[in-house]
């Protein structure tokens, strides 16, 4: 039977409206999609998000998260035991594991990659040759270099769904903040963080008000200009920035 194994998501998702219209074509229409990014991009969050919208009831769509597997030799199995298939004896589990997906209908996310990319690679290579009806979506720095994948590099969030993000994720700890007189120092900050999604959710949730003032007179100061302030690191989790902002 079809089974849906997503992840619930535990907060509201925010923008990537393009992002998935266009993977949602791309599995429709590729067997490998391959998400790339720096770290705390979002790939993870949109690949979990794509499956869970865009598939129907009759395919079976499940989550492998590979990014506490180190050992290559541990793919095979962690991805058996997320789609709930045991080993038979006498046979590598790898051959099970076509065996059982091949006349199925599958969308199989293989989240977080890099730590075993080669062998991550292989098993891709070798579910897609055994099993016409599997796709795969996968998420990772690097592609899988993988005959027949589709890469889809995945950028940082555009200005409105960036300062709307920072805004959501602040009022899940001050439902107060907000409003326009703080927009503009926002959408400095998320530039400085490259439209980064999780640079953005830690800075905003990292919010703290200032006691010496009233809850009326609470408010977010804009950062110093560019010239005055040093280059940002891409991967920087957003807390030198939290001294700045006020909430409103």
């Amino acid at each position: 039977m079809p089974a849906q194994h997503v992840p619930v998501e535990l907060n509201r998702f925010i923008g990537r409206e393009r992002d998935l219209a266009e993977l949602a074509r791309l599995v429709s229409e590729a067997r490998l999609v391959t998400v790339t990014g720096p770290g705390g991009m979002g790939k993870s969050r949109l690949a979990g998000r794509l499956l869970s919208q865009s598939l129907d009831s009759q395919i079976s769509a499940v989550v492998v998260q590979l990014a506490a597997t180190s050992d290559p030799e541990l793919v095979v199995h962690v991805v058996a035991s997320s789609l709930a298939i045991r080993g038979e004896s006498g046979q590598p589990l790898i051959e099970t594991l076509a065996s059982r997906l091949r006349h199925g209908r599958f969308v199989i996310l293989l989240d977080n990659c890099d730590r075993v990319l080669d062998s991550t690679a292989l098993l891709a290579q070798t579910l897609l040759d055994a099993c016409p009806t599997v796709r795969l979506v996968a998420t990772s720095r690097e592609p899988l270099n993988v005959p027949g994948e589709i890469v889809w590099p995945l950028q940082g969030l555009p200005e409105v769904q960036a300062v709307a993000l920072f805004i959501e994720r602040a009022r899940q700890i001050h439902r107060d903040f907000g409003g326009t007189q703080v927009v503009p120092a926002l959408v400095d900050i998320c530039r400085r963080l490259d439209g980064m999604p999780l640079a953005i959710e830690r800075t905003g949730r990292a919010l703290r008000p200032r006691r010496e003032v009233s809850a009326s007179e609470r408010h977010l100061e804009p950062p110093p200009t560019r010239r005055h302030s040093p280059p940002l690191n891409p991967r920087w989790d957003g807390q030198r920035l939290s001294g700045r902002l006020r909430t409103h």
